[in-house]
């Protein structure tokens, strides 16, 4: 609900800033489409059982601009060290990153490994920077890798890594290729003494969804907008990210999973206010409960979006928020 407007006015304001959480959604998108340059080389399933063992070359591809051409100097080759074990139907992997400065000391990022549906799958979440213009700005960051073994005993996949609220993302091709291992004292921590993988209701968020608000003082809705949803989930199961692009342009939209709720908070915008002369500070975030009852896939969302703006026409609206499941 609207403070400190006329009526005509808080319906006007309502229609501009709603308008506006909208494009913001998709500016933000924007700064982050997913695009990748894609290896040549396909994958192939070895048949032989899964295993991420032993020393490997690692080449994480470019980044992307928003039509899909490499940007130069930001690929990059890392040394991975991997050990592996299968427990009943569940396998894991531990990896350590070989620091480039001290092959042979600790190192340089330690990662956990899945065996899913065959795909190896590592899911991080950290606090991050994302350089916004000249400004760097706090965000909450994302990794997903997924590997697909080949015949050769090589690996070929992707990294993603998407901030919320979606600032910054990227998606670049991974290879891996085995080597000796030579020249580096680093090693693996032991995959056994990692904790089973625990399944989240989170994870139930995937297909293609129409997403659309309301305001319920009017009853007046909103243009919707359709995105492809994926997510992915930590180990322990109590964080999830999902990230929603637009079927037709890839813009992103991230929410997060967690406390049995699915919340997302969209980049911040200016905006005139309805009198053509004052300025406003507008923020957006959207909180929806997880459904009752088990769902795989989940079929409906509601919840709501609250809008605030400080500024020469200060303001707060509530949005009805519903993200609608209509395909795989």
């Amino acid at each position: 609900m609207a403070l400190g407007l006329n009526k005509d006015t808080k319906r006007t304001l309502v229609k501009l800033l709603a308008a506006i959480a909208l494009i913001a959604v998709i500016l933000g998108g924007f700064a982050a489409c997913l695009f990748t340059v894609r290896s040549t080389d396909e994958a192939a399933d070895t048949g032989s059982g899964p295993a991420l063992q032993g020393s490997f070359k690692v080449d994480i591809g470019p980044t992307a601009t928003p039509d899909g051409k490499p940007v130069a100097g930001t690929a990059r080759t890392e040394t991975w060290v991997a050990r592996s074990t299968c427990r009943d139907t569940e396998c894991v992997a531990t990896v350590s990153v070989v620091d480039p400065k001290n092959p042979s000391g600790p190192p340089a990022l330690t990662m956990v490994f899945d065996y899913i549906d065959g795909d190896w799958m590592s899911v991080r979440e950290a606090p991050d920077k994302c350089k916004v213009g000249d400004a760097e700005v706090d965000v909450t960051g994302w990794s997903i890798i997924a590997l697909r073994p080949r015949l050769d005993g090589s690996m070929s996949g992707e990294y993603t890594w998407a901030t919320a609220p979606a600032l910054c993302a990227s998606k670049r091709a991974v290879n891996l290729a085995p080597t000796s291992g030579a020249g580096t004292g680093t090693e693996a921590a032991d995959p056994a003494a990692e904790p089973p993988l625990r399944a989240s209701p989170g994870a139930a968020l995937w297909g293609t969804y129409t997403y659309t608000q309301t305001y319920p003082a009017t009853g007046e809705v909103f243009p919707p907008h359709d995105y492809r949803a994926t997510t992915h989930c930590l180990r322990t199961g109590d964080r999830c990210v999902t990230l929603m692009s637009t079927v037709d342009t890839n813009n992103l939209f991230v929410m997060q999973y967690g406390d049995r709720r699915f919340t997302a908070s969209f980049p911040e915008g200016d905006a005139q206010c309805t009198d053509g002369i004052g300025k406003v500070r507008q923020s957006s975030r959207d909180e929806l409960p997880l459904p009752q009852g088990p769902q795989n896939p989940i079929q409906t969302l509601t919840g709501k979006s609250f809008q605030d703006y400080t500024g020469d026409c200060p303001a707060q609206v509530e949005l009805d928020v519903r993200i609608q499941r209509i395909g795989d």
